[in-house]
Formats: C-alpha cells, sequence, structure tokens
C-alpha cells in the first residue's frame, strides 16, 4: 500500500523524551495543523501515560533494591552469632540455608552435591520447582569439573527488546570435602556481583556446612558399636561447651566413650612442631607415663601438620608401617602399650586446631574393628574434632573480641597486651612466609596480623599516654627479594588454589616464580606496577584462558612475565628467550593504552606480543640491584644481643632474626645481658624498656660504659612519655614500639648499623 502523506507526532514529558508516533494516509497533505493540534494533545496524553508507566515499574524495582540491601546489612559476625546463640545450631541443612539468606544479596540459599553421578540437594531454604535440565547440568558442572566459584545467569528479553537477567546463581564448591558438595546461592532480577571479601566469607561457611552434612549422614548410619553419638555432640554443642575445656583431652574422653571396647586413645598438648606431651590416656597406661614427651617428625604427624586434618591408616600392616616411622623411644613406647594385643586394626592421627594454630592432636587405636566399618569410624572421628575444632576457634574469636571492653587503664596490662599482640603478629608473619604453607593458610595468617595490627590500634588510641607515638615505617625494604613483593601483591587477591579475584572475577592463574634475586625498583613501585599490568592484561583474556605469571633471572636481569594460554595448550615459553625489549616511554608513544608503563620512570625495560589483535603476553625486564656485597655481608652476619623479661618476645625476636640470616643470644634480665655483653662482643642490642630490677634505660648506660660504639634499640609495648635527653644520655640510637613486623624490625637493624659504621 502507498502513503501519500505522514504525521510524526513526538511523545515528550518535560524534559524526558518517551519516543515517537508515527501515522499514515493515503491522501495527499492529509495532515494541517488542524489535525496537528488535536493529536497533539493526545500525543501528549500517551507520554504521560508512559512516564507514569516507567515510574511505577522504576519504583517497584527500587523497592525490590532496597529489600535487597536490607538483606545485605546482616553481617557475617551477626550470622555466626545467630548460629552459636541457636538452641541447635546445626539441627538441619534447612535452617542452615535459611540462616544464609541475604550473603551476597540472596533471596534463597542451597547445599548442593552429587549422588550416584546426578544432582543432589542437602537441604534449602525454599522448596524448589521442577527445575530444567540444563540448568542442573550446568550446576553439577560447575561443581563436579570446574570446582570453582561460578555465577549463571538466566537472561530473557523484556517488552523493551532488552536483554535482562530473570535469574543468578552463585555456586561456591566446598575446598575440605571429598565429595562433590557445593552451597547454590539465588536471587532474582539481578545478576551477583561478589567481591573476594564475599567469597573469604562464604568460604567459612563452606567449612560449617561440610561439617553439617556429615553430622546428618553420620546421624543416619547404623553404626554397631557408635556407643554415646548423641551425648557427644550434645557435649560438643556450641552451647555447652566451656572454654575451660578447650585442652585435647577434652575431647579424647569425649570420642573415647564411644569407641569399641579395648580401643586406645592419647591426647597431646602443647605441639610446637618439635615436642608434644602425653596430656591423656582413655586406659591403664601399662608402664607409659603420661609425662612422655613425642616427637612430631614423624610421617603421620608431618602430614597432618601440612594437611591440617585426620590421617587414618587402616589395617594392620597399614598400622604397622606408619608406627615405624616414630622414633625408637616412642614405638617402645607403643609396644608397651599394646601388650599382649599387638598391632591394632585402625590408626587415626586428628588434629585439635584454634583458629590455624594445632593445639594438639589425637593418636587413636581401635581393634575390634572390620574393614568395612572403617570410613565410619573415619567419618564420625573427623566430625567430632572438626566440631570441636570449629567450636574452639569461633569462641576464641568472639572472646577476643570481647577483650577490649575489660582492659583497665593500666601500663603494666597495655604493655601485656602489646607484648601478646607481637607474639600473635610475629609468628603469624613468620609462618605466612614458609614455603610449605599453602596459599589459603597464608591468606588466614595476613588477617590475623591484620586483626593483631587493628587491636594494636585500639589499644594505643584508646589506653595510651596520649603522647604521640613515634611513626616506624611499614613499607617493604626496598631490597626485598622480588618474587616475594609479587607474592604478596598475588596473596590479596587469593580465593583457593590456583582461583584468583582479578578486575571482579574468579580467573584461574598459575605461578612460577623463581627469580630468587633482587631488583633495584621499590617494592611498592613494583606492586603498582605488576598489579595494574595484571589487571589490564586479564581484561584482554577469555574466561577459557589460563593466565601464567613467572619470574626468573637471566644475565643480570629480573624477568616479569604475564601471559595466557588454553588450558589443554602448552604455556607461553620464556619471553627472554624472543621477546623484543624496549624503552617503557618509547612503547608509550605506541601504545598510550598501557598507561601501567608510567610507573617504570626509574629503568626497566619492556616486550608484549605484536603479531595478536590481543596480546598474549606482556615481559617486564629489570637490572637486579647492585648492592654493595660488602655490607650485605656485614648484615647477614650481624651478632645480636636481645633483652626483654618476656620469654614469649624472646622466643620472636630469636625467630625473627634466624628468619633474617642474624645470629642471636637473648637475657631474660638487664643485669644477664651486661654479663653477656662482658663476655663476648655483638654488633647491635635489643633491649625492652620495662623490666624488674633494672629498667632498659639503665641496662643501656651500663652496656655502653662496656661497648660505647655499640647501637642500642629500645623496644617498648608502652607509649610513655620518654625525653630525648633521657635516650641520648643512655645511648639509645632508636625506639622499637610493640608489636612490629619483621620488616620493621630489619630495617632498624639495619639503619641502626650502617648509621655507627658511619659516625
Amino acid at each position: 500500500m502507498k502513503y501519500n502523506s505522514t504525521l510524526l507526532l513526538p511523545l515528550v514529558s518535560g524534559s524526558d523524551k518517551m519516543g515517537i508516533i508515527i501515522l499514515f494516509s493515503e491522501r495527499d497533505r492529509h495532515f494541517g495543523h488542524q489535525e496537528i493540534k488535536y493529536l497533539s494533545v493526545s500525543a501528549d496524553w500517551i507520554a504521560e501515560k508512559i512516564k507514569t508507566a516507567r515510574s511505577a515499574r522504576e519504583n517497584v524495582q527500587s523497592k525490590k533494591e532496597i529489600e535487597k540491601l536490607k538483606l545485605k546489612e546482616v553481617s557475617f559476625s551477626d550470622k555466626i552469632t545467630s548460629l552459636l546463640n541457636s538452641d541447635d545450631p546445626v539441627s538441619s541443612s534447612d535452617k542452615f540455608c535459611k540462616s544464609l539468606i541475604g550473603t551476597c544479596l540472596s533471596e534463597s540459599a542451597f547445599l548442593i552435591g552429587t549422588l550416584n553421578g546426578a544432582l543432589h540437594f542437602y537441604g534449602g531454604s525454599v522448596k524448589l520447582s521442577k527445575l530444567s535440565e540444563n540448568y542442573k547440568t550446568a550446576l553439577l558442572e560447575a561443581i563436579v569439573e570446574k570446582n570453582t566459584p561460578l555465577i549463571i545467569n538466566q537472561d530473557a528479553t523484556n517488552e523493551d527488546g532488552e536483554t535482562i537477567t530473570v535469574q543468578s546463581s552463585l555456586i561456591i564448591p566446598f575446598s575440605n570435602s571429598s565429595t562433590a558438595k557445593a552451597i547454590l546461592l539465588r536471587r532474582d532480577s539481578q545478576a551477583f556481583n561478589v567481591s573476594t571479601d564475599d567469597l573469604k566469607e562464604i568460604k567459612l561457611f563452606t567449612d560449617i556446612a561440610s561439617l553439617l552434612i556429615e553430622l546428618e549422614s553420620a546421624r543416619k548410619l547404623s553404626l554397631s558399636r557408635k556407643k554415646g553419638f548423641d551425648q557427644i555432640m550434645e557435649l560438643m554443642s556450641f552451647k555447652n561447651l566451656r572454654l575451660y575445656d578447650d585442652e585435647p583431652s577434652f575431647v579424647a574422653k569425649q570420642i573415647g566413650s564411644f569407641l569399641p571396647d579395648k580401643s586406645i586413645i592419647m591426647a597431646f598438648s602443647n605441639f610446637s612442631g618439635q615436642l608434644s606431651e602425653l596430656s591423656y590416656i582413655n586406659q591403664s597406661s601399662g608402664g607409659m607415663n603420661k609425662d612422655i614427651l613425642i616427637n612430631p617428625t614423624a610421617a603421620p604427624l608431618r602430614e597432618m601438620t601440612v594437611n591440617r586434618k585426620p590421617i587414618f591408616f587402616g589395617g594392620k600392616t597399614s598400622v604397622k608401617d606408619a608406627i615405624e616411622s616414630f622414633d625408637s623411644d616412642s614405638r617402645q613406647k607403643f609396644q608397651s602399650l599394646f601388650g599382649e594385643q599387638g598391632i591394632p586394626a585402625f590408626m587415626s592421627v586428628c588434629p585439635i586446631l584454634r583458629k590455624e594454630k594445632i593445639d594438639g592432636f589425637l593418636l587413636i587405636f581401635i581393634y575390634d574393628i572390620v574393614k568395612s566399618e572403617n570410613s565410619e569410624w573415619e567419618r564420625l572421628i573427623t566430625l567430632a574434632s572438626g566440631m570441636y575444632s570449629l567450636n574452639i576457634t569461633l569462641f576464641t574469636l568472639l572472646e577476643e573480641k570481647e577483650l577490649a571492653g575489660k582492659i583497665t587503664d593500666n601500663p603494666l596490662v597495655v604493655n601485656q597486651i602489646n607484648n601478646y599482640l607481637s607474639s600473635v603478629i610475629g609468628i603469624a608473619e613468620l609462618k605466612s612466609n614458609e614455603e610449605a604453607i599453602p596459599v589459603d593458610y597464608k591468606d588466614a595468617f595476613h588477617k590475623i596480623i591484620d586483626e593483631a595490627t587493628l587491636a594494636s590500634d585500639f589499644v594505643r588510641d584508646r589506653l595510651g599516654s596520649g603522647v604521640a607515638k613515634k611513626e616506624v615505617t611499614s613499607k617493604v625494604l626496598a631490597e626485598d627479594l622480588f618474587d616475594k613483593i609479587i607474592a604478596r601483591s598475588l596473596d590479596g587477591s587469593h580465593i583457593s588454589e590456583n582461583l584468583y579475584m582479578i578486575n571482579g572475577k574468579p580467573r584461574e592463574m598459575q605461578t612460577q616464580l623463581n627469580s630468587k634475586s633482587v631488583s633495584f625498583l621499590p617494592s611498592d613501585k613494583i606492586i603498582g606496577l605488576f598489579s595494574k599490568a595484571l589487571s589490564s592484561f586479564s581484561e584482554l583474556a577469555d574466561e577459557q584462558d589460563l593466565i601464567s605469571v613467572s619470574t626468573y633471572a637471566e644475565g643480570g636481569y629480573i624477568y616479569l612475565d604475564i601471559s595466557r594460554h588454553r588450558k589443554n595448550f602448552p604455556p607461553v615459553e620464556k619471553v627472554s628467550g624472543f621477546g623484543k625489549y624496549n624503552d617503557s616511554d618509547e612503547i608509550l608513544k605506541m601504545r598510550p593504552a598501557d598507561d601501567f608503563l608510567k610507573i617504570m620512570d626509574t629503568g626497566g625495560l619492556y616486550s608484549y606480543d605484536q603479531y595478536s589483535q590481543r596480546p598474549t603476553y606482556l615481559s617486564f625486564k629489570f637490572p637486579i640491584s647492585k648492592t654493595n656485597p660488602e655490607i650485605a655481608d656485614s648484615v647477614k652476619k650481624l651478632k645480636i644481643l636481645a633483652i626483654d623479661d618476656q620469654p614469649v618476645i624472646l622466643d620472636l625476636l630469636s625467630a625473627m632474626c634466624q628468619s633474617a640470616g642474624y645470629e642471636i643470644d637473648t637475657a631474660e634480665s638487664g643485669n644477664e645481658g651486661i654479663e653477656k655483653i662482658a663476655l663476648r662482643p655483638y654488633d647491635i642490642v635489643l633491649t625492652d624498656l620495662s623490666m624488674p630490677g633494672i629498667s632498659g634505660l639503665d641496662t643501656a648506660r651500663r652496656i655502653k660504659e662496656i661497648m660505647p660504639d655499640i647501637p642500642i634499640i629500645l623496644l617498648t609495648g608502652w607509649e610513655a612519655t620518654i625525653e630525648k635527653f633521657e635516650l641520648n644520655s643512655a645511648g639509645i640510637s632508636d625506639v622499637l614500639y610493640k608489636p612490629f613486623r619483621i620488616e620493621q624490625l630489619t630495617e632498624m637493624i639495619i639503619s641502626s648499623v650502617k648509621a655507627s659504621k658511619v659516625s
């Protein structure tokens, strides 16, 4: 049909343009001023109607968003507290799922897993309607094949032709389960947007959920010998446990109450990684002294220390081999304990954890057991020890939270608190630097450090003397290992195993940090450059790509390569072998989008993949630090004397100094320190301020009489007013306030020694 006349009427309401009406007519010049006059009124009315409808729809959406934000306000600590105060905090999977509502703005929550290869629901906050086969397949793939956090969005097209999210699902697999299980969170109308902190928060809930599922499974078992199972679970519930029962011997007695006859359970306390003492045994020791010490170098104990979970041995041959790995003295004790019964048929080495620290461990031996029952007892023992460890961990966290309100305004109390915080920070920092520690535990240690630092800030701000504390730099030394700087940069974004949160998205990434060298670039510049480069590079990578970060040293240079490749393909080779490196300023002229190169203003070269539209690699090349070897050697060979009346601080200082390569002696009083100075020369002295008998200032004066040129650092946990002339008269080089970090201690030692050599 042919139209000879057309009229366009805009739909406008105020300053909002709502659309347009188009009228067609077969007649020539059909529309005149008269028609436009009357039709414009109708167009205005329609525009107002459209605006009202849109406003109503937006108002409904806003209300939904407000409700979701209210759910978000239910904090992690509130959820934990709610679980702790519940009459039966782990009574059912459904109750647990209801407690998760609001996490990451979720509207419903479920516990899912696999059963005989099919999707299985252990519980949920609501009943689910029939699920599509595609959705079930996606859930199975997320928890079985990918085993990483995943967001699944179900999209549709609205009346305006726009693509909208109808429903969004967040799947968080369990990391500590032998079978595929996960928490499933769902919400309507908007996609999930989770952060690294959100995923860390949910991680604790997956640990609790894992124990809950094990508990419900154990309740369904027909264990013929599970005496007192309900009683033990009642004794270990959150409300009935008391902090004065937080020794491994307590849980050993409870587990021992339902073990088969003739079984043996032993509790070892004071686990230090060196010696552990027997604190409980459930039968006559048969000549086995309860004061014996076990040297935990045996293979089962080392494995328990690394994995932080129970180790099991089924069958007499397996148990015999495990016992043979203990030292000869321990083996003789075990043989005496077993007596005529001989080698047990089942053995378990079970850690008791408080936060990330092993408080002690249990040795469990069972005789009256058949092979088919092994898995049932493994499940029960894992559940009992896990529930107990979770209890004392949560109660410890809550008690530490309440501690601040019970402190009196007393310098001695504050000094004790800062000594304790020094120990917490120092031990956590030393542990986090151990290569054998898994990355997720390193994250936990860094979190402990952060919490302890906040606690020290509270003590200073609320209980301090009002004297401004001397700022002690916490920056990493410029001459720090390049690999450690890169590792620290990655720690904050690590989720679990090879999964990292980059630009708000979980990405799979592998690292090979092998430069073992020192870069002349300051650590803050290295971290800034690497973080920005990794962020920019990940934006170019496909979701299926595996990102690799590697460092290595060749020909007097450190190389940092960031590359990507498909999982089934080999990674990019070392770029040093084929890459063309140029000055960063020159590259910036050609690639202004690589603005992270602006950080390289103090040197370094850059190479990138010039043949792909989206580069498959970036590579940085830095000169290895030209540190004066004489200074470096003199620092490494330092002989240090540490003086403090608190053994925990002396142990901490010893560990820190030894980790830095120093030689250190300790003294528990000023007089003992003065005696040691008179017998042996030292390069530097660390002395506490407040000590019984002779103070740190007087100790320093006496030491200066013997060795006038020796630098002395004063340690204090209480911000007392110390005038500068007092420090000078005592010969104090500098003051280090507790709690302190390894970097702060080593930096002050180095600067004090260098200053003394210059003078």
